[in-house]
């Protein structure tokens, strides 16, 4: 047998027909309650994917606790456990909210002479190092990316960094 909708519903009026209802929402009936069945046997479950070998990004404690005027030096850490960051170039940091220049020790062509604002390193401990002192209250934002693990020195060119700074070129 066919469901007779009342034929000139009001806006929200509902209509009951069996175990179901619905209401007139003025442009037509939407359900809006259903009685259930018994529910049935559940399927068999699925093959599982495979796990990733690692997160894209893995975010850094916040440091802020830590910032005290003075100190330059911090071990990075993601949920109270100590971060390895062997390659600095895979490290993303903001410092009250101005992203921070990643130096390499290892670069030919970074120069130790300069000394800039807003520059962060990884030392050999393993510590992020930012250039001057961390003020109190500033804002951190810490993440590592994926990627090569360590970086790889490049030695096929005919000339070093010294040979540019002392213009043999």
């Amino acid at each position: 047998m066919a469901i007779q909708f009342p034929s000139n519903p009001s806006v929200n009026q509902t209509y009951t027909y069996g175990s179901r209802t619905w209401t007139w929402t003025g442009y037509g009936w939407q359900a809006t309650t259903t009685t259930q069945g018994p529910q049935g046997i559940q399927g068999v479950q699925g093959v599982q994917g495979a796990a990733s070998a690692i997160a894209e990004v893995q975010p850094l404690d916040d440091l802020r606790p830590q910032f005290n005027g003075q100190e330059t030096r911090f071990l990075p850490s993601y949920q109270s456990s100590a971060v390895s960051i062997t390659n600095s170039f895979r490290l993303l940091v903001s410092l009250n909210g101005i992203v921070q220049k990643v130096k390499n020790s290892s670069v030919v062509w970074d120069n130790p002479l300069l000394i800039e604002s807003n520059v962060v390193r990884v030392d050999d401990s393993g510590y992020i190092q930012f250039a001057t002192p961390v003020p109190a209250g500033s804002t951190f934002d810490g993440r590592v990316m994926t990627g090569p693990v360590s970086t790889t020195l490049t030695t096929t060119y005919p000339f070093n960094a010294a040979d540019l700074l002392i213009g043999a070129f």
